[in-house]
């Protein structure tokens, strides 16, 4: 296929831009050469703005420019060859989904049970074709409909396809850079589930877009480099994710506190506290069950405690706070269950009430220590009473004073350890005196003459109950 300005094109390594030039650049040093002027998608991916030996071709930001051979570029796709490319093998009659499942095309190249299309990374960029390659015509039961990493550059795009799929429940159209639309006076009450993380959308435009999917349940926009949340058009959502964005206030997630959310996923924001809820009028986010904030930037202690407003929550993730920085991880767990008495499930792993009541006593022997405990340890000591912290005791069996004699010499400059195993002390000893385990004999010997053969191989040293001034005898013997 021929190269024409406006064509969207791609490098082969996932980079997908616009033709802006065609033509000679006759000060180049291959003057007579053909050249693509291509506006990459990624300011990353070029060196120029459209400009090259101070001569402007075309415009663009800076560093998303590049001038390439035409061999190197491959035009994209519209949806009807992608479909044909990625169904349509040698034999037209079948379209083979999966070892198990065969889809039948029937007359006229209709595919009546396939539901399921998977055009993600086929290099799609525009849906136009001519209506007998439509995708509704092909698929008219078509319930899902993935059309991520690929090079659509608007919604008006994505749109123009819906027509005609009245059976559609769910689309992907993630990491495609999508413009807003002109406008959006279609609807698709049947679709109930929309992916579309990293793609560059700004709320006006994208809330035009949720006009169209009334009855929206599930909202994904991951990674969309949102500061706030204005989402509109969405009454019936349950499950909704706004993780990997720059949201730093949590005002900003308050404003969805009247949807019926179920499931909210926030990790990879960068607001720093979570804010009580008394003084904004309810309801309260009253069907939340499920609320993701791992990889936050969450400092504060009463943080945890404002979880507690939400009336229905039972799990968490709170994974990477610096609030848990300089804390063991078994701690953090811990005093995270404390604050939280209502969530069953923590950091997907549930919480037993045996669990729970560790936890709750660990907490109050540590806030026993501080001179202004917060207001869960006065709840907890209600309950487990006065705790005092536990004595710090060191189990780790001590480096003793006993001798190692091999073959009547006594071992020089080596403390014997008496945590180790039998097997790790064999091991040592075999490699300082450059043998095999298998060849040395070891004995414990005690000043009253009473000597045993050591051979349980998986036995530490201290259970032999060693004291100062016995002896370990090494002799090595030929194994026969």
């Amino acid at each position: 296929m021929a190269l024409e300005l406006g064509m969207r094109v791609h490098d082969g390594h996932n980079f997908f831009g616009t033709v802006r030039f065609l033509g000679l650049i006759p000060e180049s040093p291959h003057p007579s050469m053909q050249w693509v002027g291509v506006e990459w998608d990624s300011v990353t991916r070029g060196k120029y703005d459209g400009s090259i030996y101070d001569v402007r071709y075309f415009t663009c930001q800076q560093g998303a420019g590049s001038f390439v051979k035409p061999h190197k570029l491959t035009p994209c796709l519209t949806l009807g060859a992608a479909f044909a490319r990625r169904y349509l093998g040698p034999q037209p009659a079948t379209v083979k989904v999966s070892c198990s499942y065969v889809v039948r095309q029937t007359e006229g190249g209709v595919f009546e049970n396939l539901r399921v299309v998977d055009l993600s990374g086929q290099t799609v960029y525009t849906g136009e074709e001519t209506v007998e390659m439509g995708i509704a015509l092909r698929c008219p039961n078509l319930s899902q409909l993935n059309l991520s990493d690929n090079a659509f550059t608007s919604w008006d795009q994505i749109l123009s396809l819906l027509p005609g799929l009245h059976s559609l429940e769910w689309l992907n159209v993630s990491h495609n850079r999508l413009a807003a639309p002109t406008t959006s006076h279609l609807q698709f009450p049947q679709l109930t589930t929309l992916i579309a993380n990293t793609t560059d959308c700004q709320w006006a435009g994208l809330n035009t877009v949720l006009f169209s999917f009334p009855n929206l349940l599930e909202l994904q926009l991951t990674g969309n480099h949102f500061t706030t949340v204005e989402l509109e058009g969405v009454p019936c959502l349950t499950n909704l994710s706004l993780a990997l964005n720059s949201i730093g206030d949590w005002n900003e997630i308050v404003t969805l506190r009247t949807l019926p959310l179920q499931k909210l996923y926030l990790g990879g924001n960068s607001f720093t506290a979570i804010h009580s809820l008394d003084s904004t009028p309810g309801p309260h986010f009253p069907s939340l069950k499920f609320l993701s904030l791992k990889a936050s930037q969450v400092k504060k202690w009463s943080s945890l405690e404002h979880l507690n407003q939400f009336p229905l929550l039972e799990e968490v993730q709170i994974q990477e706070w610096p609030l848990f920085d300089g804390l063991e991880d078994s701690d953090r767990r811990k005093l995270a269950i404390a604050w939280l008495p209502h969530i069953r499930k923590l950091n997907c792993s549930n919480i037993s009430p045996e669990e729970r009541e560790a936890a709750e006593r660990f907490a109050v022997r540590r806030y026993s220590t501080f001179t202004d405990p917060p207001p869960l340890y006065a709840r907890l000591r209600g309950v487990h009473g006065d705790l005092q912290p536990l004595a710090d005791i060191c189990l780790t069996p001590p480096r003793s004073d006993i001798r190692v004699v091999v073959e009547g010499d006594e071992l020089a400059d080596f403390t014997l350890d008496l945590g180790w195993s039998m097997t790790e002390f064999r091991t040592y000893l075999a490699d300082a005196l450059h043998c095999k385990p298998s060849e040395l004999q070891i004995l414990h010997s005690t000043p009253e003459n009473y000597e045993v053969v050591l051979k349980e191989q998986d036995r530490r040293l201290f259970t032999y109950r060693m004291r100062d001034g016995d002896e370990i005898r090494v002799s090595r013997h030929s194994k026969q």
